[in-house]
């Protein structure tokens, strides 16, 4: 559905305006996939940005834009300008990741609301394709330490072995919640956010020296 009104939009990056609704869209998925997608999917890309911006109230939230688009990028997002997604009539929440560990999570895995529409479905390529799959990232205990204190607002106890307690999903492998040293249980995702990983699906290996 096209709502041919992005000619009056006032659509704002973090609150601030940030130019008519095609510059704020291409500069978006500029950013997410570039000019080196199948340019299908840099429209599917336009069609799941203008979506989540319209579903904020006409802001990127966590969105953020990289200058200077291709015009590859602006011509496929000129093509759909305004085209969205809805669900019950309302706009649809088009959120969306650069990896998914072999399938993607259902909302309530990661959001505390759940939606109908978000629901987990394979991903059969990312074992051949996808960059991110089987990255390993190296912590030492004192930094870990350090980010969960300052993230939570708790002291940790002395065993690096009881900090992080993770719950992951049978259905789709992903870190629904993490008990932190039996302290605080918070969401896998602002979790695996706060220790810098790439998502919630992740496993947890500890070495002592």
């Amino acid at each position: 559905m096209n709502t041919g009104m992005t000619d009056e939009e006032e659509l704002t990056i973090a609150h601030e305006p940030a130019g008519d609704t095609l510059k704020v869209v291409s500069e978006i998925v500029n950013r997410e996939v570039g000019g080196s997608f199948s340019y299908e999917a840099i429209k599917a890309q336009a069609v799941a940005v203008y979506t989540y911006l319209k579903y904020n109230g006409d802001d990127s939230r966590d969105l953020r834009g990289k200058p200077n688009p291709p015009q590859v990028v602006i011509d496929a997002c000129n093509e759909v300008l305004g085209e969205a997604l809805y669900y019950d009539g309302n706009y649809a929440l088009t959120v969306f990741s650069a990896s998914s560990g072999g399938c993607s999570a259902n909302c309530y895995e990661v959001f505390y609301a759940d939606y109908p529409y978000l629901r987990s479905v394979p991903s059969e390529y990312d074992a051949a394709f996808d960059p991110h799959w089987g990255t390993v990232k190296y912590m030492d205990a004192a930094e870990v330490k350090k980010k969960l204190e300052a993230g939570y607002h708790i002291t940790l106890s002395d065993d690096p072995n009881n900090w992080i307690q993770p719950v992951y999903s049978d259905e789709t492998g992903y870190v629904t919640e993490v008990s932190i040293d039996g302290q605080v249980t918070a969401k896998g995702y602002p979790f695996s956010m706060l220790l810098g990983l790439k998502s919630s699906k992740f496993n947890l290996t500890y070495k002592n020296d």
